[in-house]
Protein backbone atom coordinates (compact mmCIF):
# COMPACT_ATOMS: atom_id res chain seq x y z
CA UNK A 1 0.00 0.00 0.00
CA UNK A 2 1.41 3.43 -0.91
CA UNK A 3 1.65 5.80 1.75
CA UNK A 4 -0.01 9.13 0.36
CA UNK A 5 1.73 11.45 3.11
CA UNK A 6 5.27 10.59 1.49
CA UNK A 7 4.21 12.39 -1.49
CA UNK A 8 2.66 15.66 -0.22
CA UNK A 9 4.82 19.04 0.54
CA UNK A 10 4.98 17.93 4.38
CA UNK A 11 5.96 14.82 3.40
CA UNK A 12 8.59 16.15 1.87
CA UNK A 13 9.56 18.60 4.04
CA UNK A 14 9.66 15.73 7.03
CA UNK A 15 11.95 13.65 4.82
CA UNK A 16 14.65 16.17 4.63
CA UNK A 17 14.37 17.33 8.00
CA UNK A 18 15.61 14.21 9.86
CA UNK A 19 19.35 13.70 10.32
CA UNK A 20 19.84 15.68 7.18
CA UNK A 21 22.07 18.81 7.38
CA UNK A 22 21.01 19.90 3.85
CA UNK A 23 17.54 18.72 4.46
CA UNK A 24 17.21 20.98 8.01
CA UNK A 25 18.79 23.72 5.95
CA UNK A 26 15.82 23.51 3.60
CA UNK A 27 13.53 23.13 6.24
CA UNK A 28 14.43 26.52 7.95
CA UNK A 29 14.63 28.13 4.67
CA UNK A 30 11.09 27.25 3.96
CA UNK A 31 10.00 28.06 7.29
CA UNK A 32 11.41 31.45 7.28
CA UNK A 33 9.90 32.05 3.93
CA UNK A 34 6.73 30.83 4.95
CA UNK A 35 6.74 33.20 8.24
CA UNK A 36 7.49 36.20 5.82
CA UNK A 37 4.84 35.45 3.13
CA UNK A 38 2.21 35.06 6.39
CA UNK A 39 3.87 38.32 7.92
CA UNK A 40 3.83 40.37 4.59
CA UNK A 41 -0.20 39.34 3.89
CA UNK A 42 -1.29 40.40 7.54
CA UNK A 43 0.67 44.06 6.64
CA UNK A 44 -0.99 44.20 3.29
CA UNK A 45 -4.62 43.36 5.03
CA UNK A 46 -4.14 45.80 7.85
CA UNK A 47 -2.76 48.74 5.47
CA UNK A 48 -6.44 48.69 3.22
CA UNK A 49 -8.53 47.92 6.49
CA UNK A 50 -6.65 51.04 7.99
CA UNK A 51 -6.94 53.32 5.23
CA UNK A 52 -10.45 51.97 3.42
CA UNK A 53 -12.00 55.52 5.29
CA UNK A 54 -13.98 58.30 3.34
CA UNK A 55 -11.78 61.53 3.37
CA UNK A 56 -13.12 64.66 4.55
CA UNK A 57 -12.35 68.29 3.89
CA UNK A 58 -10.42 70.18 6.76
CA UNK A 59 -8.26 73.32 6.64
CA UNK A 60 -4.56 72.91 6.32
CA UNK A 61 -1.86 75.62 6.57
CA UNK A 62 0.99 75.62 4.11
CA UNK A 63 3.81 74.91 5.85
CA UNK A 64 6.46 74.40 2.99
CA UNK A 65 6.39 74.45 -1.42
CA UNK A 66 9.37 72.95 -3.27
CA UNK A 67 9.86 72.16 -6.81
CA UNK A 68 11.22 69.37 -8.25
CA UNK A 69 12.96 69.98 -11.80
CA UNK A 70 12.40 68.03 -14.81
CA UNK A 71 15.32 65.15 -16.19
CA UNK A 72 15.88 62.73 -18.42
CA UNK A 73 17.30 59.06 -17.72
CA UNK A 74 18.57 57.02 -19.77
CA UNK A 75 18.32 53.20 -19.62
CA UNK A 76 19.26 50.11 -21.97
CA UNK A 77 17.04 48.15 -23.97
CA UNK A 78 19.25 45.83 -25.61
CA UNK A 79 21.73 47.44 -27.23
CA UNK A 80 20.16 50.59 -27.67
CA UNK A 81 19.91 53.74 -24.87
CA UNK A 82 16.14 54.81 -24.33
CA UNK A 83 15.61 58.12 -22.62
CA UNK A 84 13.05 58.50 -20.02
CA UNK A 85 11.70 61.75 -19.64
CA UNK A 86 10.58 63.12 -15.96
CA UNK A 87 8.68 66.20 -15.62
CA UNK A 88 8.44 68.68 -13.51
CA UNK A 89 6.44 68.65 -10.75
CA UNK A 90 5.50 70.50 -7.66
CA UNK A 91 4.65 69.87 -3.98
CA UNK A 92 3.26 71.60 -1.22
CA UNK A 93 3.20 70.20 2.89
CA UNK A 94 0.46 70.62 4.33
CA UNK A 95 -0.23 70.70 8.38
CA UNK A 96 -3.74 70.15 9.64
CA UNK A 97 -4.31 69.45 13.18
CA UNK A 98 -3.11 65.70 13.92
CA UNK A 99 -0.02 65.82 11.57
CA UNK A 100 1.61 66.89 8.35
CA UNK A 101 2.36 65.78 4.64
CA UNK A 102 3.27 66.75 1.45
CA UNK A 103 0.66 66.57 -1.48
CA UNK A 104 1.96 67.06 -5.34
CA UNK A 105 -0.36 69.98 -6.88
CA UNK A 106 -0.60 72.05 -10.14
CA UNK A 107 1.74 74.77 -11.20
CA UNK A 108 -0.67 77.15 -10.93
CA UNK A 109 -1.58 76.53 -7.60
CA UNK A 110 1.90 76.06 -6.57
CA UNK A 111 2.88 79.81 -7.98
CA UNK A 112 0.61 81.40 -5.67
CA UNK A 113 0.53 79.22 -2.54
CA UNK A 114 3.34 81.28 0.50
CA UNK A 115 3.72 79.61 3.79
CA UNK A 116 1.56 80.26 6.69
CA UNK A 117 -1.42 80.45 3.98
CA UNK A 118 -4.69 78.53 4.36
CA UNK A 119 -6.13 75.75 2.05
CA UNK A 120 -9.14 73.00 2.00
CA UNK A 121 -6.79 69.68 1.83
CA UNK A 122 -8.60 66.31 1.85
CA UNK A 123 -7.72 64.47 4.77
CA UNK A 124 -8.40 60.60 6.12
CA UNK A 125 -7.82 59.15 9.57
CA UNK A 126 -6.72 55.37 9.92
CA UNK A 127 -9.36 53.05 10.89
CA UNK A 128 -6.78 51.15 13.31
CA UNK A 129 -4.09 53.50 13.90
CA UNK A 130 -5.95 56.37 14.15
CA UNK A 131 -2.75 58.54 12.07
CA UNK A 132 -4.21 61.45 9.89
CA UNK A 133 -3.11 61.03 6.45
CA UNK A 134 -3.55 64.29 3.54
CA UNK A 135 -4.61 62.67 0.23
CA UNK A 136 -5.35 65.74 -1.77
CA UNK A 137 -6.72 69.03 -2.46
CA UNK A 138 -10.73 69.48 -1.69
Amino acid sequence: MIDFFQFTFFGWIEKFGQGDYVGGILLLFIAVLMVFFIFAVLALIYDIIDTSGEAASQRGTVVDTRYAAAYTTMIMSGKVMVPIHHPARWYATFSVPGGSEEVQIEQAIHTHLQKDDQMDVLVTTGRLSKAVRIVGLA
